[in-house]
């Protein structure tokens, strides 16, 4: 099935979005994505930065898998909506909020990343496998 998931802040869980449909059909506290593509929304980061609060605009979409077959280390990802900027190759909230691309980015490094083979995500934390 093909999904898209984004951390349920309130019920602290993942929350998976059947694609087909467009409806949440579950929370979880762990699921595999394969061939993972890492998606921020623009405007929802915009949104965010604006009113200081917080709104569903990053995503992991991709296929469902329930094992993952990983043949290598796997590396920390995370997305902030008031660093994470492509654009600037920073860390650090850009002047050019309008034309910023903001994107997930590795631990501890910050190299953007838009895609992997698998992509685990358990408890808060987000781990990208290969490619």
């Amino acid at each position: 099935m093909r999904v898209e998931v984004y951390f349920n802040l309130h019920r602290k869980l993942w929350s998976v979005v059947d694609l087909s449909t467009g409806l949440v059909v579950e929370h979880v506290h762990e699921i595999a994505i394969a061939n993972p593509v890492f998606t921020v929304q623009p405007a929802g980061r915009r949104k965010v930065i604006q009113q200081q609060r917080k709104n569903v605009h990053a995503f992991v979409r991709g296929q469902r898998v329930e094992r993952p077959q990983v043949d290598s280390d796997g590396v920390a990802v995370y997305y902030n909506p008031y660093k994470c900027c492509q654009d600037c190759g920073t860390l650090e909230l850009c002047a050019g909020l309008d034309t910023c691309r903001a994107s997930f980015v590795t631990k501890p490094d910050g190299v953007p990343i838009h895609g992997a083979d698998v992509a685990t995500l358990s408890g808060r934390s987000v781990t990208a496998y290969a490619r």
